[in-house]
């Protein structure tokens, strides 16, 4: 029975082991939609917006009657009273004494429902910000998932050229330990110096550190990866697609229109001139003045006739408030109003300038990544045809040892810069994406393909 124990527990460690191993393969858009939905800045922006729409609904209520309803219960140590001099009196009898009236009890209960009305503009108009205040929450949190899925694409992208350098470095490890083979058995037979067989080996030792450098970038994208999309960062993860070269159809021209059109930046700051030209409305309102009815019910007692009976009475009041001196301060707040609106609309002109240059720079620097990938795409191809013929050559004794490993490197080098290259390519077509809409367009699309 012991050893039956000892058996099982051992063999759900293995399981537990083996099940650790395994890691969870994701795809770019898999990678995208985590993000939005478990990345702990985009979920503290929704928390921000439900907070905004509460705001909205407490500027709603202000808007209807509000009743409140209070009991009170009071005790004296004794009733009120008076005392009437009988001096006092215009024909007083003679020997009359001091009267004291009772002019109320010493136990008095009291309940009251009360209903006010507000009635102002500035009740309207602060619904109006509210709503606004929403529509900003809202794109602050569109924005925080743009930002949120630009970051995972460029961690997803990262993490493929980490991948693609560590398999280039394996393959180049490989090349050069098959190389440091062959020239193993023609050292033992003669045919070359000990030398050549020495630099091939400084040359292995050198494919190692870039092996290990291959490694560590792998753990560090991944672990960034991990951090995007809202996952511990040991967790382990793959990929399963590879680095690929999808074209930008479209011109700069275009570009840079979507962008100063569609930017999320933009639409922040239509938002907030909006609110501005709202907050001078408010600011005219407040010379106006304001209204408020209230109306009272009560049930209490002692009565009117100071009998400890209860009864019912109701009171009606309309009051009207109305500043019309306050050393020219609601003036003052008038004036503020407009210089902040006239401020706002300076910062949406710059801030608009400054999209449109972010748009043009990110375009240009896609180019230009492309420009080097087609360059990179025929060094590699040049290495790779040299590496053959160099190969071929040394085999046939016509080209040296020393030839052939700088092939080799520079075969090394050719692939290690087209996966540098297609990476950056595709991280600044995500960057321009991003200014342009387009990437809200694809969030939209594989939130609606997950519904």
């Amino acid at each position: 029975m012991k050893s039956f124990i000892i058996e099982m527990v051992v063999f759900l460690f293995l399981l537990l082991s083996l099940s650790s191993a395994f890691s969870q393969v994701l795809t770019l858009d898999e990678c995208i939609e985590l993000a939005i939905t478990q990345n702990p800045q985009v979920l503290g922006s929704r928390h921000e917006l439900n907070s905004a729409k509460a705001q909205r609904y407490q500027s709603l209520t202000a808007l209807f009657p509000s009743a409140s309803i209070t009991a009170t219960y009071t005790r004296l140590d004794e009733a009120p009273y008076t005392v009437m001099d009988p001096s006092s009196f215009p024909f007083p009898l003679p020997d009359m004494e001091p009267m004291r009236i009772e002019m109320g009890k010493a136990e008095m209960e009291k309940a009251e429902i009360g209903i006010t009305q507000p009635l102002s503009l500035q009740l309207f108009t602060a619904l109006s910000l509210a709503n606004l205040g929403v529509d900003q929450k809202y794109l602050s949190l569109r924005k925080s998932e743009l930002q949120t899925v630009l970051n995972t694409e460029k961690a997803y992208f990262q993490f493929l050229q980490a991948k693609t350098f560590l398999k280039i470095a394996n393959a180049s490890k490989a090349q050069i330990d098959a190389h440091i083979k062959d020239l193993q058995n023609m050292y033992e037979q003669g045919m070359i110096h000990k030398k050549d067989l020495l630099s091939a080996q400084v040359k292995s030792s050198e494919v190692e550190l870039l092996i290990l450098q291959a490694q560590n970038a792998v753990q560090l994208s991944r672990s960034a990866l991990c951090l995007a999309i809202g996952y511990p960062q040991d967790k382990n993860i793959e990929v399963a697609e590879s680095l690929s070269f999808e074209d930008y159809v479209f011109p700069l021209d275009s570009a840079v229109a979507w962008a100063i059109r569609n930017a999320v930046d933009v639409r922040l700051l239509d938002v907030g001139l909006a609110a501005s030209k709202k907050q001078v409305t408010l600011a005219w309102e407040g010379l106006l003045p304001s209204l408020v009815g209230m109306f009272y019910y009560d049930y209490e007692k002692p009565n009117r006739e100071l009998k400890n009976d209860w009864y019912d009475h109701w009171t009606a009041v309309g009051a009207i408030k109305w500043d019309i001196f306050n050393w020219g301060g609601n003036i003052a707040a008038v004036s503020k109003a407009k210089e902040q609106k006239k401020q706002m609309e300076f910062m949406r002109k710059s801030a608009m300038d400054g999209i449109a240059l972010q748009a043009r720079a990110a375009y240009l620097s896609m180019d230009e990544k492309r420009r080097k990938l087609d360059v990179a795409k025929k060094e590699l191809e040049v290495a790779e045809e040299n590496y053959r013929v160099t190969s071929d050559l040394f085999h046939a004794g016509a080209a040296t040892n020393s030839e052939l490993l700088d092939a080799h490197t520079d075969l090394t080098r050719a692939k290690l810069n087209r996966n540098q290259y297609l990476a950056e390519y595709n991280i600044k077509k995500a960057e321009l994406e991003y200014f342009t809409g387009q990437l809200e367009a694809k969030i939209e699309k594989i939130s609606k393909k997950e519904e």
